[in-house]
């Protein structure tokens, strides 16, 4: 196996920075292809409990991305002779593999968003291995401070994964031992910079489109607190590419500094956006001035059109 180190230069989403972590363990050129600006912009929409359908934002990385992603990395469901020894089962996988065991993160990890505050947000965390010293699993996961190694005492993880909805509970993880290293293609910058200008001009429209009753209830505040902090970290990863490219003789130091400047201005917008989610989730009674948000995404969204035109 892999000595499996985490993958925490930016958070994107847990799938995301545990198949880097992987991936980059395997072959460290393959952090700039994390760096790479694959990724992709999509409106979606959820109802809340008093029925209305908010329009939210969010970063995901692209198709490319995915498929990059998955020709490495292949999970497969595990299905145990008797799912109830969650302890047991856990251990014999891990002394061969790596796995992702489904958990309701409402018991899995301290200051984490749903940490004994929301049920039923379940997802498959990343386990490293046992250590039988300190009768704990140590997973790849994330909590407010990012994405890190984090010890689970196995009662915790016996509770986190009994509670969970996820089926099968265990998947196991295969991946290519060999691949070839991985190279920054200058022209896949500048395409998806293309695209990104695009998908980022037709984002000018209303959006978290709250109704009182809707803020009073505080729906999914925290959830988009989430994707705010996500796009940030691609900020944060875009200024690590431009410092790859300027490594790599394709823009100078002068121009490095500007668009590190822009960057740092996304990443600080994003984050008073995501601040005003949190805040206003928090504070009695509840509030959220939706309008401001709008103005100030579309002011970011302009800065990012400006510094990918810049560099086309």
């Amino acid at each position: 196996m892999i000595g499996l180190q985490v993958f925490k230069d930016f958070w994107i989403n847990c799938q995301f920075n545990s198949y880097f972590s992987l991936i980059t363990s395997i072959n460290k050129s393959y952090i700039d292809a994390a760096y790479m600006n694959h990724y992709e912009y999509t409106i979606e929409s959820i109802a809340t409990g008093n029925g209305t359908n908010i329009k939210y934002l969010r970063s995901i990385p692209s198709i490319y991305q995915h498929k990059l992603m998955q020709s490495i990395i292949k999970v497969s469901p595990i299905i145990v002779n008797n799912e109830i020894d969650i302890i047991d089962n856990a251990i014999e996988l891990l002394k061969d593999n790596f796995i992702y065991v489904g958990v309701d993160l409402y018991y899995w990890i301290p200051n984490g968003i749903c940490w004994q505050k929301y049920h039923k947000w379940d997802h498959y965390s990343l386990i490293k291995c046992y250590d039988n010293s300190k009768e704990c699993f140590l997973v790849l996961d994330d909590n407010l401070n990012g994405f890190d190694i984090f010890e689970i005492p196995k009662s915790r993880f016996e509770t986190a994964v009994a509670n969970s909805f996820l089926h099968p509970t265990f998947l196991l993880v295969d991946y290519q031992k060999d691949i070839f290293d991985y190279s920054i293609c200058f022209d896949d910058v500048i395409a998806n910079a293309k695209r990104l200008t695009k998908e980022l001009s037709e984002l000018h429209v209303e959006l978290w489109n709250y109704s009182d009753a809707d803020i009073e209830r505080g729906w999914y505040m925290d959830l988009f607190s989430t994707y705010f902090f996500s796009i940030s970290n691609r900020h944060i990863a875009n200024m690590l590419l431009f410092e790859r490219l300027n490594n790599l003789k394709y823009i100078n130091s002068a121009s490095l500094a500007h668009f590190k400047a822009q960057f740092l201005k996304l990443i600080n917008g994003w984050d008073i956006i995501k601040n005003k989610f949190l805040k206003g989730n928090m504070t009695v009674p509840k509030k959220l001035d939706c309008s401001a948000i709008n103005d100030l995404k579309n002011i970011l969204v302009e800065t990012e059109i400006k510094v990918w035109n810049l560099l086309i």
